[in-house]
C-alpha cells in the first residue's frame, strides 16, 4: 500500500517536514544501490521479515522491529531474504530550516540504524493501519503517527550517541563480544559486531586476535558449525535447512566449510550422534 500525501507539512524542532509519500510493502528481492535528493530522507521501519540494507561503507542485517534512516544523498540498497521477504513501513519526506536538539541529533549523519522501542512499533503499526483502512482523516493520523516515530527515532539516536561515547572495556566487551556470536551468529558481520562494542571495525579485529586467538571469520564459522553440531544431533531437519538456518546461502557451500571444520561430513556426525545413543557426549571438532 502506498500513499501520495501531497501538501501538509509541520515544523519540529526547527525543521519543516514535508511527508511526501507513505509505503507499506514488502521487498521482493532487492532495490538497487539508489539515492535521493539533499533535502529529503527515508525513515524505514522493519515491520516483518529479514534483509540487509548497503551503503558505500557496507553490509547490515536487518530483521522486525529495526529501522534505518537514509538522509539527503546517502546511497543505499536494500535486499530481502527470498525466503522470508522484509515487509517494511516507509516515509519519504522532505526537510528545510535550522535543526534544533533531537532533530539535529537525528538528521545529522547520512545513514543510521537503531532498535525500535515498543512505541515506535505501536506508531508504525496504526500508520500501517491508518493505510489499509484509509478512514475520515487519516490523512492528518499519519502525518500524526509520522511526527511520533520521528521523535521515538530521534531518542533511540541520542541514546544511541550517549552509549558510544562510553565505549565498552574489559568484560562488559567481552561479554557483548560472545552473545553476539552466541546468539547472533547467523546474521553477525564485522561491521555490526564492532558496532555492538563501540570500536571501530579494525579495532574489533585486535580484540578478537588478542584476547580469542581468531579471526572474525574463524570466531563465527566455530560459532556456526556449534549451533549446527546441535541441530544435527537433536533434530532431523535437512542439512539444507541447517545450512540455512545458520548463516550460509547454500548447503554446498555449509558442507564444504563443515567438513574443513569437523573434519566429517555432516551426514556423518548425525549418524555418529545417533549411534552413540542418548545420554552419552558428542563427538568433538578435530584440532579446533
Amino acid at each position: 500500500m502506498v500513499h501520495e500525501l501531497g501538501e501538509g507539512a509541520f515544523v519540529w524542532n526547527g525543521v519543516r517536514i514535508g511527508a511526501v509519500r507513505v509505503s507499506d510493502e514488502y521487498i521482493r528481492g532487492s532495490i538497487p544501490m539508489h539515492r535521493h535528493a539533499a533535502d529529503s530522507f527515508e525513515l524505514h521501519i522493519v515491520l516483518a521479515g529479514r534483509g540487509e540494507v548497503c551503503t558505500r561503507t557496507g553490509s547490515r542485517p536487518v530483521g522486525a522491529g529495526d529501522f534505518y534512516l537514509t538522509i539527503g544523498e546517502a546511497e543505499h540498497e536494500q535486499r530481502s531474504e527470498p525466503s522470508d521477504p522484509v515487509r517494511e513501513l516507509c516515509v519519504y519526506a522532505t526537510f528545510s530550516g535550522n535543526a534544533r536538539s533531537a532533530a539535529r541529533a537525528l538528521l545529522s549523519c547520512p545513514f543510521f540504524l537503531g532498535r525500535a522501542d515498543e512505541d515506535m512499533l505501536l506508531y508504525a503499526r496504526q500508520t500501517a493501519k491508518e493505510l489499509a483502512q484509509v478512514r475520515e482523516g487519516f490523512e492528518d493520523a499519519l502525518r500524526c503517527y509520522f511526527q511520533l516515530l520521528l521523535i521515538g527515532a530521534a531518542r533511540v539516536r541520542t541514546s544511541g550517541i550517549a552509549q558510544r561515547r562510553g565505549v565498552l572495556s574489559g568484560g562488559a566487551l567481552y561479554l557483548k563480544i560472545e552473545e553476539a556470536f552466541l546468539y547472533g551468529y547467523r546474521t553477525v558481520t564485522l561491521s555490526s559486531l564492532a558496532a555492538a562494542a563501540g570500536l571501530s571495525e579494525r579495532q574489533t579485529q585486535r580484540v578478537l586476535s588478542a584476547h580469542y586467538g581468531q579471526t572474525f571469520t574463524q570466531m563465527r564459522t566455530e560459532a556456526r558449525m556449534r549451533a549446527a553440531n546441535v541441530l544435527l544431533a537433536e533434530s532431523s531437519v535437512s542439512v539444507a535447512r541447517i545450512a540455512e538456518e545458520t548463516g550460509y546461502s547454500c548447503a554446498e557451500h555449509f558442507c564444504a566449510e563443515y567438513k574443513k571444520f569437523m573434519g566429517m561430513t555432516a551426514g556423518a556426525y548425525r549418524r555418529l550422534c545417533r549411534g552413540q545413543g542418548q545420554g552419552k557426549s558428542r563427538p568433538s571438532a578435530q584440532g579446533k
